[in-house]
């Protein structure tokens, strides 16, 4: 395990190449701890060597915005399923963004043209997640299993209003790629 003040570049390359991150927050006097998924590349960016943001969509609770408000503590995480193993930790102070904050279309300008040129909204934004980061951890990684790359959706044929309708109505999508085998 190694500990940095700031993301690197090359951390932040990685970060962005990752299919998938978790965020973990927990509320301030109750004992569970909420970590949810989230994708798509152009949802996530490191905006500086200690500043993150992520668009946050329904289709979820929002207990996440909700333990910002409360305290702020946030970890995000990602890792990989490729033969380079690695776990790279955010450890971060959060913030909100709602869709109704007069900064809202600003800060999905600088997140989105990092993903996807051109496209700065998102159905079902309700909100963007800043974070504000203290210290990065990165460790080995190998203990998580290598999955095919193969089973994941390529962006390009993630059908966003699709999802989004999804999630709006309280579904689930339908999984697309089927079971997940480890290798």
């Amino acid at each position: 395990m190694k500990l940095y003040p700031s993301i690197s570049p090359d951390l932040a390359d990685w970060a962005a190449r990752q299919p998938v991150f978790f965020t973990a927050s927990a509320p301030t006097h109750l004992p569970h701890i909420n970590v949810s998924p989230k994708g798509l590349s152009a949802h996530f960016a490191v905006l500086s060597p200690n500043l993150v943001a992520y668009i946050d969509r329904t289709g979820s609770g929002c207990e996440t915005i909700a333990h910002s408000y409360e305290n702020g503590r946030l970890t995000l995480m990602f890792m990989s399923f490729g033969p380079s193993p690695r776990i790279l930790r955010l450890f971060c102070k959060s913030r909100i963004i709602e869709w109704d904050h007069p900064d809202f279309d600003s800060w999905m300008k600088r997140i989105v043209p990092q993903g996807e040129a051109g496209r700065i909204s998102y159905d079902g934004a309700r909100a963007v997640v800043v974070g504000d980061v203290w210290e990065v951890q990165t460790s080995c990684g190998y203990g998580v299993p290598m999955i095919r790359k193969e089973l994941y959706a390529s962006p390009a044929s993630e059908d966003d209003s699709d999802a989004a309708a999804a999630a709006t109505q309280g579904k689930e999508r339908d999984d697309r790629q089927g079971e997940l085998f480890v290798l």
